[in-house]
């Protein structure tokens, strides 16, 4: 998997510069096919002898059928799109390292994000009192979280609006009207994804549903999941607000004032995992929190 975050660096970028020409099909397209690839690369892959002589090159296989599909499809469009609208003048006033500054507390930050997961993990399997009672915490987690992150993971596709459409004013520094606009589309999308949170998380039975019937996990282990999924549905309304407020700092070049939000997630979650315990929650009960 060495050269993998290659490709990943160089679907990024031409995936940006696609989406500065307004180009959001072609990315969503990008990413679908991605994924296609993957399914239709694991299928072919099951009736060959790699399954049985090396079955874990299937998923890596599969991951770089995937981002050279997205890759090639992004390249593609950067080709038609973008590189002839591309201006010839060299812009004196950026620079390697202006560019460093702007990109840096970004990826710092998405970086504290990966992480915090792998870190929860841990020491809730690390505190638990018995191997049986961490593998069922952990379990729990990892069950809860992609049904939980599903109704509410899209609304980080909100940061790129503000830099993509709205524009400062031809006469002062203030951003133009479109800015409203934007508001209240984005407002309009924290409604659906909240909507759909409370379905999934309070109506009862919901969730145990999907998590018995189409994820196939057992029934005990799903009942356990729903006190999570519960919490899960007000996540909305905060990546929603962090997905705008993160939007309107790219588009003002402000990145430097995300930094400090990465040392304050992860400080905040390992604190509150040795805190909550002394304050009476149990692990099981930080495992549903979490």
């Amino acid at each position: 998997m060495c050269a993998y975050p290659l490709f990943e660096a160089v679907s990024w970028y031409h995936g940006g510069l696609l989406l500065q020409v307004h180009a959001s099909v072609l990315v969503g397209a990008a990413a679908l096919a991605d994924i296609i690839a993957q399914i239709i690369l694991i299928a072919v892959l099951l009736y060959t002898p790699l399954l049985c002589h090396t079955p874990i090159a299937l998923p890596v296989v599969a991951a770089y059928g995937g981002v050279l599909t997205r890759c090639s499809i992004l390249l593609a469009g950067f080709h038609r799109k973008v590189y002839p609208k591309m201006s010839k003048e060299l812009t004196a006033k950026l620079s390697v390292w202006k560019i460093v500054l702007f990109v840096a507390p970004l990826m710092f930050t998405l970086f504290i994000q990966r992480i915090s997961r792998p870190i929860i993990n841990l020491i809730i399997a690390r505190k638990s009192p018995t191997k049986d009672e961490a593998a069922q915490a952990v379990a729990v987690l990892t069950a809860s979280y992609p049904l939980g992150h599903l109704p509410y993971g899209w609304l980080n596709s909100l940061k790129p609006v503000s830099p993509a459409f709205q524009k400062k004013s031809s006469h002062s520094n203030k951003p133009h009207i479109a800015g409203k606009k934007i508001a209240v589309f984005c407002a309009c999308c924290l409604g659906v994804s909240a909507v759909v949170s409370f379905v999934v998380g309070w109506i009862p039975g919901v969730s145990v549903g999907i998590l018995v019937n189409v994820v196939a996990i057992p029934h005990h282990l799903a009942l356990l999941c729903v006190t999570p999924l519960r919490i899960f549905a007000f996540f909305c309304f905060t990546v929603s607000i962090r997905a705008s407020l993160t939007g309107w700092l790219i588009f003002n070049h402000q990145t430097k004032l995300v930094a400090p939000s990465g040392f304050i997630r992860l400080a905040a979650t390992i604190s509150s995992l040795f805190i909550l315990p002394k304050l009476g929650f149990g692990t099981a009960l930080n495992s549903r929190v979490y």
